[in-house]
């Protein structure tokens, strides 16, 4: 089995991999990959399942990275005519409209905890600009404020 895919990475094109048999039950359109290209590893979005490729020596898949595929072919579509109204290349356009949730590689960064304590209530957030002087009052220093405001 063959797939097309986009890569991350500007080229205005598509380029076709071979699918490993481990592979071909995860695979669809839609699926986020990561494929051989040149001597590094990229990531990418399979856009077609074509029967064949014009294409003689194509690489491996690597891996599928997600449970399952994030774009929709309407989706998909929806990025093609993002891309030709906005003149600008197809990758671009089809990674704007990833969810931000699976814009990551890892299996498990949505895990992580963000936490920020608030203020009580009734109390004022301390920061750099409450602490200013303002004009006709002291300073810290006990200097006072030298404009004539």
């Amino acid at each position: 089995m063959i797939a097309r895919v986009t890569l991350e990475i500007a080229l205005r094109k598509e380029f076709d991999y071979l699918i490993p048999p481990g592979l071909a039950s995860q695979i669809e359109i839609g699926s986020r990959v990561k494929v051989p290209f040149g001597p590094r590893q990229v990531m990418g979005c399979v856009t077609a399942l074509p029967e064949e490729s014009t294409h003689t020596n194509l690489r491996e898949i690597l891996k599928v990275v997600g449970r399952q595929s994030l774009v929709t072919p309407k989706v998909l579509q929806l990025a093609r005519w993002i891309a030709d109204y906005y003149c600008c290349p197809a990758e671009i356009a089809l990674k704007s409209v990833f969810a931000r949730r699976g814009a990551k590689e890892k299996e498990g960064w949505r895990e992580r905890l963000v936490v920020r304590a608030l203020p009580i209530a009734g109390e004022r957030p301390q920061n750099s600009r409450s602490a200013r002087r303002k004009c006709g009052t002291s300073s810290m220093s006990g200097e006072r404020c030298r404009c004539r405001n």
